[in-house]
């Protein structure tokens, strides 16, 4: 499977329509293979989903964007899973784990962090407390 994640500071970057990096992730027998690019310059934010179309992405981790670029990812085949915060790597891993329902994983006001846009934030399970040191 092969993932994308727009990011800023190391974290799912707030806007997917403003973000100008990604990762890529992708899981291979031996393990992940992560790659960090930019999104080429002069490339319209419409345009991002026939990119990441073109690198072989399956899903899309991101933030809020525009109900068109939401509606050109999804036209491209990409699974997109949106209104997502977070670390990056903490986000990947609670995807894969099936825990991106949790509210410490949704944007303030989102619709779903399941893939279903427009559904409604049903779950308010929150992430555990790390234990104190």
């Amino acid at each position: 499977m092969k993932i994308a994640v727009p990011f800023w500071n190391g974290r799912v970057a707030t806007v997917f329509d403003a973000a100008d990096e990604i990762v890529l992730i992708e899981s291979l027998p031996g393990g992940d293979r992560v790659q960090r690019m930019e999104f080429p310059k002069g490339l319209s934010p419409l345009h991002r989903a026939d990119h990441l179309k073109d690198l072989g992405i399956e899903v899309l981790i991101c933030g809020a964007l525009s109900r068109s670029i939401a509606h050109r990812v999804e036209a491209s085949g990409i699974r997109l899973v949106s209104f997502v915060r977070g670390p990056v790597e903490e986000v990947v891993n609670a995807f894969r784990e099936d825990r991106l329902d949790r509210e410490c994983y949704r944007l303030p006001g989102c619709r779903s962090a399941t893939g279903k846009r427009d559904a409604p934030c049903r779950s308010r399970r929150v992430c555990a407390e790390k234990p104190d040191s």
